[in-house]
């Protein structure tokens, strides 16, 4: 038999295990338990049979229940001797366990005041649900009209509760509330009515507050709605669909000051990323015709976009939009979208022939 159910001493716990035979002594009156700490160890040492060695540790047993050479019928009884210590039978088939745990019916909480002799009396009493008496109506203090979160502070929070709390009186003056019956509400309706209007001052003032602190961000960032400069005087018109516009341009951002403003300009455009900034500006700036007769580096018979100030505005443009943006990125992205001017005009005038016919 390769498998014995055994159970320790009481000293040793007094539980019941399976073990291999070989673990134990010659005497059967220890058994030699393997150093192992999970349970997925112990089974796969059980399974593949280890020899006790000298890290191993002795434990007196006082029965071994039975010997087996099945594993997993031993399991099976294992487990059965977990509710009961009575082994009659070889047979799984016969062999029968608990269906369920046994469970213990749960306290109820009764009437501090019922006794035994109304228990015997009357049992359905005790059983009914204790009824929680409702908690005191709010009182609204009308010196503190307006709850403040004790979190926001502004400049101009006293002010806004100022005008808040006129306005409010103001409206309460000249309309009363009517209920839903066509009755006056009473005074707890109303009492809810003001906690509502409380809660919902509260919360513009704190969204007020977190606007003050967002466009103090943007202040710092020196980003600002304003700031975007109005191109005046721009001698061309977007997008460039020639070379004589694009030479235009050219002229026009030899001086500096013009390339700044073309450059600020261009990064308020926006864009979610370098991607996304490179080719809104590309797409707005010029028509795919023109776009096809350049590659980057000007090869073949295609001309040079890199030589041109043009490019440089772009660059410069997008790193005021994305600080942490390369000029090698920006470039690379530039030839893409170069790259692909030819199909994309392809399949524009694919469009345009059959919204004509």
């Amino acid at each position: 038999m390769a498998f014995a159910g055994v159970q320790f001493a009481d000293e040793d716990g007094g539980t019941v295990a399976l073990v291999r035979t070989s673990w134990l002594t010659p005497r059967k009156t220890e058994v030699f338990w393997p150093p192992y700490k999970t349970q997925e160890q112990f089974n796969k040492s059980l399974k593949k049979g280890d020899l006790p060695s000298e890290c191993w540790t002795t434990y007196k047993i006082s029965r071994i229940f039975f010997d087996s050479d099945d594993l997993g019928k031993a399991q099976r009884k294992v487990r059965q001797l977990e509710y009961t210590s009575d082994i009659q039978t070889d047979d799984p088939e016969n062999t029968t366990f608990p269906t369920k745990r046994p469970r213990i019916a749960p306290r109820r909480l009764y009437d501090s005041c019922s006794s035994d002799d109304d228990d015997t009396n009357n049992d359905s009493s005790t059983n009914k649900k204790q009824t929680i008496p409702r908690p005191p109506l709010l009182t609204k203090n009308s010196q503190d009209s307006v709850f403040v979160d004790s979190n926001v502070t502004s400049p101009n929070t006293q002010h806004l509760i100022n005008v808040i709390n006129s306005t409010q009186s103001n409206i309460s003056s000249y309309s009363t509330p009517v209920s839903s019956r066509g009755s006056t509400p009473t005074s707890k309706e109303s009492v809810r009515t003001s906690v509502t209007d409380d809660k919902l001052l509260s919360l513009l003032l704190f969204i007020k507050e977190q606007n003050n602190q967002i466009l103090g961000l943007l202040k710092k960032k020196n980003i600002s709605v304003n700031s975007v400069p109005v191109l005046q005087d721009f001698p061309v018109n977007f997008p460039l669909s020639n070379e004589e516009d694009l030479s235009v341009l050219e002229i026009y951002l030899k001086d500096n000051s013009n390339c700044d403003a073309l450059a600020t300009y261009f990064s308020a455009w926006g864009g979610k990323g370098l991607v996304s900034r490179v080719n809104i500006i590309l797409k707005h700036c010029l028509s795919n015709a023109l776009a096809s007769n350049y590659s980057f580096y000007g090869k073949r018979t295609k001309k040079s976009f890199s030589g041109l100030l043009f490019k440089d505005v772009i660059i410069q443009a997008v790193q005021k939009g994305a600080p942490d943006s390369t000029i090698t990125e920006i470039e690379d992205t530039i030839k893409t979208w170069l790259k692909h001017s030819p199909q994309r005009l392809k399949l524009a005038k694919k469009h345009h022939v059959q919204e004509t016919a």
